[in-house]
């Protein structure tokens, strides 16, 4: 397995807004715990300052140059490359990204999927879902309640755009 990268993004690739999720969905935040629960979770130190705690049965590997002290269960590294060797440590070979926009960016080389939440909704946002290359296809469609869909996009045989 390789790393995978979960999103929710809603109308205009807005992820969020003021280091927080500008939405509240709770059948999005049930999805991500189904689907993150017992993986690493890899994330950048905004991302990690924006949760409302340490997320339980899933540690956490930030990636930040600043944050000197963290939680028990939170791993500090510099790079996401060290975030990946650092989930290989714990065990887990496919963690999964988590955010925000430049994590995201920078892990697309490395992802082999992506399980994308979009929201049928259009909110006020200051960061937004650098664009998935065309390395990746779309190759399922669920929905998700009545506001959202989960899409999974898994990397194709073209190799990375």
């Amino acid at each position: 397995m390789s790393p995978q990268m979960i999103v929710a993004v809603a109308e205009g690739g807005v992820i969020g807004r003021n280091g927080r999720l500008p939405w509240h969905v709770p059948e999005d935040l049930r999805h991500f715990k189904r689907t993150t629960m017992g993986h690493v979770l890899v994330m950048g130190r905004r991302t990690f300052e924006g949760l409302p705690g340490v997320l339980p049965g899933r540690p956490h590997v930030v990636v930040s140059r600043t944050l000197r002290r963290a939680p028990r269960n939170v791993h500090l590294v510099s790079s996401l490359e060290a975030a990946f060797e650092k989930a290989r440590e714990l065990g887990d070979p496919s963690p999964f990204v988590v955010g925000g926009a430049a994590i995201y960016r920078a892990a697309y080389p490395h992802v082999e999927r992506i399980v994308l939440t979009r929201l049928h909704m259009t909110v006020e946002g200051d960061t937004v879902l650098p664009p998935i290359p065309t390395a990746f296809e779309l190759v399922e469609t669920t929905p998700l309640g009545d506001r959202a869909s989960v899409e999974v996009y898994v990397r194709g045989r073209r190799g990375l755009a």
